[in-house]
């Protein structure tokens, strides 16, 4: 689950929504207000009722951030906020297939490496041959898993994917 999903849900808890006491007349043309909201704090077993810029203060949040949870409990059959989908979509064109993440991770695995001379009880830090380098291990890459590529053709993992 998501961290700000389960604040946003504690957050929901301490506030409620209620309709509207007393509408006072406007002069314009504004729009009416369709709820209140009252903030509560916990102490104890108590809940004390407080303003929203103090709730904002003592969980170390924005105002906009308190509106837009206030927001999503509006409907009081709400009992728990929408999640939000930010991220989870999967038009990714671009996305290197994890079959070959894995190909390049047993790869670099396969080259023999030893431990660090000085610092093998501090460190679990390995090191590869003083011969090899990132260069020349992509290239050994490209001639055991691309063969098949044309010479013209973009290889399927790209240097920097390798190097990352």
């Amino acid at each position: 689950m998501e961290e700000t999903y389960v604040q946003n849900v504690y957050l929901g808890g301490l506030i409620k929504t209620e309709n509207v006491e007393r509408e006072r007349s406007k002069t314009g043309t504004g729009k009416k207000r369709s709820c209140s909201h009252k903030y509560y704090i916990k102490l104890g077993n108590r809940n004390i009722q407080i303003c929203r810029n103090c709730f904002a203060s003592i969980h170390g949040i924005s105002k906009k951030r308190v509106d837009n949870v206030a927001k999503e409990y509006r409907d009081p059959t709400v009992t728990t906020p929408a999640q939000s989908n930010r991220g989870k979509h999967q038009n990714r064109p671009n996305r290197i297939p994890s079959e070959w993440v894995s190909k390049v991770d047993s790869h670099i695995r396969s080259f023999p490496r030893r431990e660090s001379h000085y610092s093998r009880n501090k460190s679990s830090r390995y090191y590869l041959p003083p011969e090899l380098n990132i260069k020349r291990m992509y290239e050994l890459y490209l001639k055991k898993h691309e063969l098949g590529l044309e010479a013209s053709a973009k290889p399927i993992v790209s240097f920097d994917f390798y190097y990352r």
